[in-house]
């Protein structure tokens, strides 16, 4: 008697996309660029609290972010299934996983990093325009 094949889901085609994609680790990226602004804007308006708290508090900050990551991305999991059918998440895993789709991963948090930088250029010279003119 033979076994049918177990078809997977689509919980487990989404944990596997969002692996692919790299997000969980561009996520931390993004703490890791944020989290001393954030650090700098508490010393800034609390300038009695001690250096070392606020770099105790930055690398708690950070690894109770990264313990959790899972749990912070629980949603995609559910959100996902909103949008696309099993065979749409399984094509778009077939794209993450081609030479193409490898590349944009790979280039993708570059060029988001680089719209940022050109958005606040953007806002700079709107608010100069306003300030000037």
């Amino acid at each position: 008697m033979t076994v049918p094949a177990r078809t997977e889901t689509k919980r487990e085609v989404i944990v596997e996309l969002l692996e692919m994609s790299g997000v969980k680790q561009l996520a931390i990226q993004i703490l890791d660029q944020l989290s001393p602004q954030l650090i700098d804007i508490i010393r800034k308006s609390n300038p009695s609290i001690p250096a070392n708290f606020l770099t105790m508090a930055e690398e708690e900050m950070r690894a109770v972010f990264v313990e959790n990551i899972d749990d912070i991305f629980e949603p995609a999991i559910i959100i996902y299934p909103q949008e696309f059918r099993l065979e749409e998440l399984q094509e778009l895993r077939a794209f993450r996983a081609s030479p193409l789709g490898q590349k944009a991963t790979a280039v993708t948090p570059r060029i988001m990093q680089q719209m940022s930088i050109a958005g606040a250029v953007w806002v700079r010279r709107w608010r100069l325009s306003l300030w000037n003119g």
